[in-house]
């Protein structure tokens, strides 16, 4: 499975983008500024010892670990991980815990296959 994140807005605080799932499903995303590099990752299912719970993490971003994709709506809700929402409202995300339930589905849908995250900067 390909993940397609395109940023196209960035500020001192956070970066806003689309992430589309295999051209089906799209997703809107916040994150904090200068966090993860743009590129090709791996990606994979795993245990997060900080949420107590299976989730995407994204795999060897140079410099760091524990990348995950979960939920939350404002830049102090990450440090550093791809927040996911259904909705974005000037420069916050919202619906995120619904939009991070349809995201777990289709990982669980894609099991058997390899993930990969393309991150696209625009801007």
């Amino acid at each position: 499975m390909t993940i397609d994140l395109h940023r196209y807005l960035q500020t001192s605080d956070r970066v806003l983008g689309v992430m589309c799932v295999d051209e089906r499903q799209c997703f809107h995303t916040l994150e904090p500024s200068n966090c993860i590099p743009a590129g090709t990752y791996q990606m994979r299912i795993s245990w997060s010892p900080r949420f107590k719970c299976l989730l995407p993490e994204v795999l060897n971003v140079p410099g760091r670990t524990g990348i995950r994709i979960h939920s939350g709506n404002y830049p102090e809700h990450t440090q550093g991980c791809i927040l996911v929402g259904r909705e974005r409202f000037s420069d916050y995300i919202t619906q995120s815990k619904a939009a991070m339930t349809d995201l777990l589905q289709i990982f669980h849908n894609h099991e058997k296959e390899t993930h990969t995250i393309r991150i696209i900067d625009c801007c």
